[in-house]
């Protein structure tokens, strides 16, 4: 494990010299103990030759970062947390060159509470039974505290998710499911891939993990709307669907500018930030 370090720097924005291109983030909740891991794979380009990428992290413990670029592969040899910028300074033993390259991070973190970054919520089951959920809130900055980022509207990326949960649970992200696939560690769960996002800042990607059920329709556009409510609550939401269905396309026709995802989720939780 690479050696950590602190600094107390001034806060500054991320360097422009390594940019996100796509993101392959894997998650695992774990429900029984409040906690997250998993991993995800930055394809990055480089501008000018470095040996260290600035980026985004809080409260999450880091392991397992190579750099690959062609047929190399590098560790890192030490970590600076920088407090004051919630960023870490990922530092190699030689030089990056200029170009893409793959960035590989493990991370795991603590399912928190505070209604921001990766929280747990209350969801109820088929019997009634209260139970735990697992929901994210990324804006404006706290994608950092579910996995490490370059956290800043103007890095904007592609996102392909992947979730790992239990099949009786309903999994959302951003963009269609794509498929279900075995989880090779473990039968009990599965591997929710969801179809790769268009490009977007990271503060807009979005999952969620609990019990739900929902009502759906199609708006005037062809666009797919779902409202997710607690199961045995979908009643409630009937007005919600019938002002989403007719909202997406008045925008779209008053702006000009088309919804630009194949769907639209819309879901009800007990917990949210703002609202």
């Amino acid at each position: 494990m690479s050696d950590v370090e602190s600094d107390t720097r001034p806060f500054k924005r991320l360097s422009k010299n390594v940019v996100p291109i796509n993101y392959e983030l894997t998650v695992f909740p774990n429900f029984e103990t409040s906690t997250f891991s998993g991993s995800v794979r930055i394809e990055i380009n480089i501008c000018n030759e470095t040996d260290f990428i600035e980026i985004h992290s809080l409260d999450l413990n880091l392991s397992n970062i190579t750099f690959k670029s062609g047929d190399t592969v590098l560790k890192n040899s030490k970590l600076i947390n920088v407090k004051n910028c919630e960023s870490v300074d990922i530092y190699f033993l030689q030089k990056l060159p200029s170009g893409r390259g793959f960035l590989n991070i493990d991370f795991n973190g603590v399912l928190n509470d505070n209604l921001v970054g990766f929280y747990k919520t209350k969801c109820l089951k088929e019997n009634g039974e209260s139970c735990i959920a697992a929901v994210t809130q990324f804006e404006a900055a706290y994608a950092r505290k579910a996995f490490p980022c370059f956290d800043e509207p103007c890095f904007k990326a592609t996102f392909d998710i992947c979730i790992i949960a239990e099949p009786s649970k309903t999994v959302l992200s951003n963009m269609p499911l794509r498929s279900i696939v075995p989880y090779e560690n473990d039968e009990r769960f599965k591997n929710f891939q969801f179809e790769r996002s268009v490009i977007m800042s990271t503060y807009l990607v979005s999952y969620v993990i609990g019990h739900y059920e929902h009502l759906e329709t199609v708006d005037e556009l062809g666009t797919l709307i779902k409202l997710y409510t607690p199961i045995g609550k979908t009643d409630l939401g009937k007005f919600s669907l019938d002002i989403a269905v007719k909202a997406v396309p008045f925008f779209t026709k008053f702006f000009g500018i088309e919804y630009p995802l194949p769907k639209l989720d819309l879901i009800g939780l007990n917990d949210v930030e703002i609202g």
